[in-house]
């Protein structure tokens, strides 16, 4: 897979902008261009600009906004050329429709770099099929689903439903208290787990690229305990939900002398 080892910094250093290449960073106080606002490497005195050196610049900004090299840059404009219409917004429009720019676009992801990590890791499902080719062209109509985050989500709604459920039925007796109760505390435990071992993964993924060695396969062991814990724990989330919404009272209606 092609990627560029160019320290990201260096590239917002060299446009004189900030391209938003390292997430949150970015927004806070450790931002390059913030601390150090002029070009890296030897310090000249400026040349007078061209039209040529504008035209570049502007080209190499925005292939280090969406993170493709040469050679794909000139693939996406042969593309964008043929097509009708004007060419630098055919051009736009393929950047936009990369699958890692729409997980960033969606919130799915804190840079166009921690996406490109979820794509080929396999977190992401289009259309209900595993995808890890960060370079794909959504279109219009496709379903973009997270491995991890979906479930945590859908448990966070079976969590809430069952508590809906516990407190209709506590109007009625409060029995199902003590029938429902260290099941639901249970249920909550299990979500919440879920969401800190999905917030080490997305870290994990962030800080995988540049690990080596014990590192490395501390980073990997992250990601695949979410992935574990979200495909076989929080499923089970629903079940609880289903137990307590079709509970009765049958046992407790039993007269003493049954038991």
């Amino acid at each position: 897979m092609a990627r560029n080892d160019t320290n990201v910094c260096k590239l917002c250093r060299r446009e004189g902008v900030k391209l938003f290449l390292k997430g949150q960073r970015c927004f806070s106080e450790k931002c390059a261009v913030n601390r150090r606002n002029y070009p890296p490497g030897q310090h000249v005195r400026p040349k007078k600009g061209t039209d040529y050196g504008t035209q570049l610049r502007e080209k190499q900004k925005c292939k280090r906004i969406y993170g493709v090299l040469e050679r794909q840059f000139q693939h996406y404009f042969s593309i964008a050329r043929r097509q009708k219409g004007n060419t630098g917004e055919n051009l736009l429009i393929l950047m936009e429709r990369r699958l890692d720019n729409v997980l960033l676009s969606l919130g799915l992801a804190f840079s166009r770099f921690d996406a490109r990590q979820m794509v080929a890791h396999g977190h992401v499902h289009v259309n209900g099929r595993r995808l890890d080719i960060p370079s794909y062209l959504v279109r219009a109509g496709d379903e973009i689903s997270v491995v991890g985050k979906e479930q945590v989500l859908r448990g966070l709604r079976d969590v809430q439903g069952t508590f809906l459920a516990l407190m209709g039925k506590m109007q009625d007796s409060l029995y199902h208290v003590g029938l429902h109760g260290n099941r639901v505390l249970h249920a909550v435990t299990e979500l919440i787990m879920g969401w800190l071992l999905l917030r080490h993964a997305d870290m994990s993924l962030a800080k995988l690229p540049e690990a080596k060695g014990a590192d490395k396969a501390f980073y990997e062991g992250k990601i695949a305990s979410a992935r574990y814990f979200a495909s076989q724990v929080l499923p089970g989330l629903t079940l609880t939900r289903k137990l307590v919404e079709s509970s009765s009272l049958q046992l407790m209606e039993l007269s003493d002398e049954a038991f």
